[in-house]
Parts: structure tokens; sequence; C-alpha cells
């Protein structure tokens, strides 16, 4: 939509105090506008919604078997204040969360997703909820001195990144070598275990 469309610019010079939107995606195709309202009324109907979550603490994710975390609170309020008082998760990998949007196996997804232009092409976002900047996590006593991606290009660190997010696209455009991982998880056991300088 045109307000998620103007939510982001490419930055000339990436710099990880530059900020991004942050939010869970809502409801169907940006080329249908009025189809959300016929799924609206249809999930109003059942009085239950399904969300699609990566696991990512603390946002969405499940504990003891719980859909939980800030944005699932977040997103249940809302959704019961439209009249659905169920929310049911469907926990999915990060790469996995748009296309499975797209073909029906889930009516939204709870997880932070900053809102970039060509995501705006594949799903309709809401209002951002939060802002969050991006941060490295590196081990312990940050050895390498890394603090921006332009330390990790310049130092030849190696860096993880979790596929199909925004630090992958900010690795590309600096023509920095990743290595891909499928949750944020994975990410921190590839610096903790040594396989990574940097995620």
């Amino acid at each position: 939509n045109a307000a998620g469309e103007n939510a982001w610019a490419a930055p000339a010079h990436i710099n990880l105090a530059d900020y991004h939107l942050f939010r869970g995606l809502a409801l169907g195709s940006p080329e249908a506008p009025g189809s959300l309202v016929d799924k609206l009324a249809e999930l109003q109907e059942k009085g239950t919604i399904t969300v699609a979550f990566a696991g990512e603490e603390p946002y969405s994710f499940e504990e003891d078997g719980e859909l939980t975390g800030a944005t699932i609170a977040l997103h249940k309020k809302v959704f019961k204040e439209m009249g659905i008082v169920e929310v049911k998760g469907v926990k999915t990998e990060w790469g996995a969360l748009i296309p499975g949007l797209k073909a029906g196996r889930y009516d939204a997804i709870s997880a932070g997703m900053s809102i970039l232009p060509d995501r705006c092409k594949e799903a309709s976002f809401g209002d951002p909820e939060i802002l969050y900047t991006t941060a490295l996590m590196v081990p312990e006593g940050n050895p390498k001195n890394l603090k921006t991606l332009d330390d990790v290009k310049k130092s030849g660190a190696k860096l993880t990144t979790m596929s199909g997010a925004i630090e992958s696209d900010y690795a590309k455009a600096l023509d920095i070598k990743a290595t891909q991982v499928k949750s944020p998880q994975d990410g921190m056991e590839a610096v903790t275990r040594g396989r990574s300088d940097v995620f």
C-alpha cells in the first residue's frame, strides 16, 4: 500500500542506527482491498484467526505449547476488538511467511517484519506497531570490534544473516558475503559455536 511504500527508502550509506518499521502483516493481497473486507467478515463470523509466526522471542513464539510474545499480545487485543476472539498460531520459517500467506495457509502474519516496497507488492501491511534498529550479535568481548556492517566488510568477518530478513539485503547492498540461516536461533548458535563472527 502507499503508506508502506513510503515507509522505507534505501539508505545511501547503511548505518545500523537507521530505523526500520516493524509490523506483522495484515490480511491478504494488496491488489484486492475489497477482498480484505470480505475476509474480515468471514473471520468475524468464525471468531477465529490463524496467524503465522517464525519463533522470534520476544515478539512471537511458543512457550509450553502456547502462542505468546509482544506482537501476539497486541494482535490478540486488536483482533478481539474487531470481533475475532481466538488467535491460533502456525509456526513456519521466516522465508516462508509471505508465500504461506499468499497460498492461504493462514490468515495473517505476526512477526517482526520491516515494511519494504517489495513486500508491499506481496501482502497488505497494517500500520507500523514498533520501531526498532538493527544490531549485531558478536561473541562476548566483541573480539573483532564490530559495530557496523561497514566494520564487518572492512574486517572480512564471517557474517550470518537470516534468510529473507532485511540484514541480508543490507549485506548484499554492501557486497558482503553472508551465510544465511532459517531462524534467529540458528544465527545466534552460529556465533556462539564459532561458525560465524557476527549475526
